[in-house]
């Protein structure tokens, strides 16, 4: 930083520097400067009271045609420690910075979060290097990555059914769209050759294809220049690629039984679509879902207790996609006899609420408890990375949106009203057109599927078994 005042040179310095930086970066909003290198768009804040620096970024997919197994393949090539050596490459970077990372794997985009010291930002430029330029791929690693795909996917992720069970609903949920393509099946990967790998990598791995969110204890412009300085090195050749789509969700309401073969517990996975994050109407489905979903003032969690489906446990995880979020309310610690009472009684109680409508009690309870979650996630460390991230994927022509309202209970409380709320269940045609998009609604029940049919009387679900190598 350039802090001097006693000389005039040292104190016109720093604003000369400024234009001469100018054409690579500009101010956004929240503090976040703009930058750009070889097509990478960089969103890059300083943060001294963090102490440390958080990274995430994005690189995207595209073609909704391409072999799902392909994008799995290529991160677990890239960046399994079982395939790679710890002390290189890519696994030896991230080992230097201090081990503090996640890759994320989602059907639209692959999220690769880093925590590290500021004083490390050249490893970190590095990484980019690294990720860019990967040059680890060989035909027995390929080999031994589809061998032993299976075994990797049971072990390495905590809930591998939860993980199968979203793949299930979004290939239901969003047919012939990216987010659909998302569904991987042991002949998938049979049908993927170690040529397809390079051409999905050269075609994905591009900083043109991603986008990089910086927060913490680092120089914006030292660091752009080392990052600058990382990604020049790469040379391969713009690939034009699909421009996203609007997802077409598919409104049929679906039951789906996965059986996992397995005597677990089962789970209910409800899915419903709702507008997108950044949709001023967001947050108004949020509230709803609360109203019947919701721990412990729900309507679901109450009468299921008054019909002795006690215990339950209910969880619900909001996921944002371009143009629609989707919700999965999730029920365990329920009996396999309950599990046809408990859908027919949360169909039952939707119908009700259109006639009797939500008193002012379920509004007012459910609204505060999801104005305590968004505060909550505002004051979370980290949040301001996570604000920008949705401002730049989604961008907004509404305001107020969810993230520019979340600390505000004003605001909430004027745009999410009791009367909004009974409008958007009655499906009056006052609702505006964007507020209707919560049509698609996919159940998936995980658990054995023989005893899953052994209590159904009413409902006739697909039953899908997959039989892993």
């Amino acid at each position: 930083m350039f802090t001097g005042t006693k000389n005039k040179f040292k104190t016109i310095c720093p604003a000369l520097l400024l234009l001469v930086l100018l054409p690579l970066s500009t101010f956004g909003d929240e503090g976040f400067l703009n930058f750009t290198s070889k097509g990478l768009k960089i969103k890059m804040k300083q943060n001294p009271d963090m102490g440390f620096t958080r990274a995430e970024l994005l690189i995207f997919y595209r073609d909704k045609k391409v072999n799902p197994g392909l994008s799995y393949l290529t991160q677990e090539n890239m960046f399994s420690r079982i395939l790679n050596d710890e002390d290189t490459g890519i696994n030896g970077v991230l080992k230097r910075l201090g081990n503090d990372f996640e890759v994320i794997h989602r059907p639209d985009y692959l999220k690769i979060s880093v925590n590290f010291l500021g004083s490390r930002s050249q490893l970190f430029a590095q990484l980019l290097k690294e990720i860019y330029n990967f040059k680890s791929f060989t035909p027995q690693k390929f080999r031994d990555s589809i061998k032993n795909y299976w075994k990797y996917y049971f072990t390495g992720r905590r809930d591998w059914k939860r993980d199968m069970v979203t793949q299930i609903a979004y290939k239901k949920l969003f047919p012939g769209h990216l987010l659909g393509n998302a569904l991987v099946l042991p002949g998938s990967l049979a049908d993927i050759n170690f040529a397809q790998i390079l051409m999905f990598y050269n075609a994905t791995f591009t900083p043109e294809n991603s986008r990089l969110f910086i927060e913490g204890d680092i120089e914006p412009y030292q660091t752009f220049e080392k990052i600058q300085r990382a990604v020049r090195t790469y040379k391969r050749r713009f690939v034009k690629r699909p421009a996203l789509e609007m997802p077409l969700v598919e409104a049929q309401q679906k039951v789906v039984i996965f059986d996992t073969g397995t005597d677990d517990s089962p789970k209910i996975f409800w899915f419903q679509t709702i507008p997108p994050v950044n949709s001023e109407s967001h947050i108004q489905f949020q509230v709803l879902n609360n109203i019947l979903f919701g721990f412990p003032t729900g309507i679901l969690f109450r009468n299921s207790g008054y019909l002795r489906m006690r215990n339950l446990r209910f969880d619900t995880d909001i996921t944002n996609h371009h143009g629609v979020s989707v919700i999965c309310n999730t029920i365990g610690r329920i009996d396999y006899r309950d599990i046809e009472r408990f859908i027919l009684l949360a169909e039952g109680e939707k119908k009700k609420l259109k006639i009797k409508q939500i008193s002012r009690k379920e509004y007012l309870d459910s609204l505060n408890y999801v104005y305590g979650q968004l505060k909550v996630a505002t004051s979370e460390l980290g949040y301001g990375l996570e604000k920008e991230i949705i401002k730049n994927l989604y961008p907004h022509d509404k305001v107020p949106s969810q993230h520019s309202i979340a600390g505000d209970f004003k605001k909430i409380f004027t745009l999410v009203t009791q009367r909004s709320l009974n409008q958007i269940i009655a499906d009056s045609p006052e609702v505006a057109p964007e507020m209707k998009v919560s049509a698609g609604s996919i159940i998936v029940i995980a658990g054995n599927a023989e005893e899953i049919k052994k209590y159904l009387k009413v409902l006739k679900p697909e039953i899908i078994t997959i039989k892993f190598q």
